[in-house]
């Protein structure tokens, strides 16, 4: 919700509708695949110590959906629950821009309906934004998913016609239900399949087909399905790449090097750390202004990711980065010299001989 934008009260199923639809959702198809996703990015934090009076699965899911949250004190006479009490709601600058286009005052809209104007940031509420441009995930998501529900229509309709289904091309009704009969036969192996006709040596004379058939089908097209397969799982890992869970997909893993896969998973965190550190500094904000102890963080899938980033980047436990210790070099050990080997006594008499 941005700066001048009307706001008005919405259901919790119209403000999916009105996203879902501003964003692409196109057809009830890729509703079930774009839940899975926001559901996945919703749950990427854990809180601690948050009042009754804020459920966690609404602050992550007013960011993944809209940007901003607002974390605010809803006044005794605005509702008959919560009342005087800290809440979170979805909300947007409003007022004359500051220098930096945000608007000086804050607005805010319950999914109930109720709506408030002249919130003061800092005094009145504290803003959490989703990351550091102001955006919902619900973009990303949407490109993503939208492509995986174009490669499901195609990995169905691949699926189709690579079924084995012959049409076969009957002359007469009877010569159409002698063939329905003997496929409908078929599926008893103890029964014969008789299909009455002229004269068989007749057909072989005459060189007529008994049947003729119609291939609309082709079951070689199913060795297609494996590429359609392969650019799903490819867009599902490019997809969850970018928000902390680097999964390896099934092509070419034994060419990949450790060093390529721990450089995925260090790139994979620039987002989930640039939304954890948006959060943190949010509620910091408000646990100063409003008394709480909240407490934010990675939870337990994204922790685990996270071990194995700091491990690879060698980020001690105050969150800096280590500097790595350049090993001396070492100088080749110089080879001790050779002396010349003395000639024996009997040369050398030989040659004053001589």
């Amino acid at each position: 919700m941005q700066t001048g934008d009307t706001v008005t009260a919405r259901s919790n199923a119209e403000i999916y509708d009105y996203i879902l639809l501003k964003y692409g959702g196109k057809t009830l198809k890729a509703w079930s695949l774009k839940d899975v996703a926001i559901n996945i990015n919703a749950t990427m934090f854990a809180y601690k110590n948050l009042p009754d009076s804020i459920p966690q699965e609404f602050i992550e899911r007013f960011l993944v959906l809209g940007d901003p949250v607002v974390f605010w004190k809803l006044d005794d006479s605005d509702a008959i629950r919560y009342k005087g009490e800290l809440i979170v709601s979805p909300g947007g600058y409003s007022d004359q821009p500051d220098c930096y286009g945000l608007g000086e005052r804050i607005i805010v809209s319950t999914l109930s309906g109720y709506t408030k104007h002249d919130l003061i940031p800092g005094k009145d509420c504290v803003v959490m934004h989703n990351n550091s441009i102001y955006t919902p995930d619900i973009v990303i998501i949407s490109q993503a998913i939208d492509l995986m529900t174009e490669m499901f229509t195609s990995l169905k309709t691949n699926i189709i016609y690579s079924r084995l289904k012959p049409v076969f091309k009957a002359t007469t009704d009877k010569e159409k239900a002698a063939i329905e009969t003997a496929f409908n036969t078929i599926k008893d192996d103890s029964k014969p399949i008789v299909i009455t006709s002229k004269n068989v040596i007749e057909e072989e004379l005459e060189g007529s087909e008994a049947i003729k058939v119609l291939e609309i089908t082709d079951v070689k097209n199913a060795d297609k399905l494996q590429y359609i397969v392969k650019a799903i799982d490819d867009v599902m890992r490019w997809y969850l790449t970018l928000y902390g869970q680097a999964i390896q997909g099934n092509a070419k893993l034994a060419q990949q090097t450790v060093d390529e896969v721990q450089g995925t998973t260090s790139a994979s965190f620039i987002l989930p750390n640039d939304k954890l550190r948006m959060r943190k500094k949010a509620i910091e904000e408000v646990n100063a202004l409003f008394g709480t102890d909240i407490e934010v963080d990675f939870s337990d899938a994204w922790k685990t990711e996270s071990v194995k980033y700091k491990k690879e980047a060698d980020i001690d436990e105050n969150g800096e980065l280590e500097e790595l210790e350049e090993e001396p070099e070492t100088q080749p050990e110089e080879e001790p010299e050779t002396q010349p080997e003395e000639e024996p006594e009997e040369k050398k008499e030989e040659k004053e001989d001589e």
